[in-house]
């Protein structure tokens, strides 16, 4: 194995913390093959969320993020959360790291253009993955919190990372809520080139294109 497939196995995904690898350039690939202790200066996101008004012709990664909350949700705080994620990038491992605090029945429910994906533990570790990839996972979380009269629910940081940079990175969040007791009143960050939301009875869709470190905070009044 090269130092190349090293540090690209090193690689961690999470829905609260997201980090993957970068299709390297040539020059990027010349240096994790070569003996030298630093790579070469490379002009790259370094974290600040920038929005991509037009999408990269390139193929990203895409996060597709579905919650639902039901009225049982509002008196436990628990919901239901189906991730795909897409176009992972190709490496030899790949691990999905969960870091809720209160997460069960995490489970995959389809892998495709993937050797091996096995959940252990609040994790999901993938080998050989092939471009055109597909992963998706179910579980239960608690992440939705009343506040002030409200309810919160707070996602992020999303973001595709590698070696010291920040990359394109695609995500959407469908949220399904129970339209007769909550509205949603407050999203951020608000629609702009590169982020759009889409508001239809009992369902909420956010969809961004980005680089850096994207957070999503949704506010819902209750009405009931």
């Amino acid at each position: 194995m090269t130092l190349r497939d090293i540090l690209l196995g090193m690689i961690a995904l999470c829905l609260l913390d997201t980090v993957s690898a970068a299709e390297p350039t040539a020059e990027q690939l010349r240096w994790l093959e070569s003996d030298e202790l630093a790579p070469p200066e490379f002009q790259v996101n370094t974290g600040e969320l920038e929005f991509l008004a037009t999408p990269p012709d390139k193929p990203v990664p895409h996060s597709d993020n579905t919650f639902w909350i039901t009225p049982t949700t509002l008196e436990d705080g628990w919901l239901r959360l189906r991730q795909c994620h897409e176009n992972l990038d190709p490496v030899p491992e790949l691990e999905v790291t969960y870091q809720y605090k209160q997460m069960h029945d995490l489970k995959i429910v389809e892998s495709e253009n993937i050797r091996y994906a096995k959940v252990v533990a609040n994790t999901v570790q993938m080998t050989d993955l092939q471009r055109g990839n597909r992963l998706c996972v179910e579980a239960r979380i608690r992440v939705l919190y009343p506040e002030n009269g409200h309810y919160k629910l707070v996602n992020g940081p999303y973001h595709r990372r590698f070696l010291d940079g920040y990359y394109p990175y695609h995500v959407t969040l469908r949220i399904h809520y129970p339209a007769e007791q909550l509205e949603p009143i407050s999203i951020q960050p608000e629609a702009r080139p590169g982020l759009t939301i889409q508001r239809h009875t009992g369902k909420l869709t956010i969809e961004a294109w980005f680089e850096g470190r994207l957070m999503t905070e949704v506010i819902f009044n209750r009405h009931d």
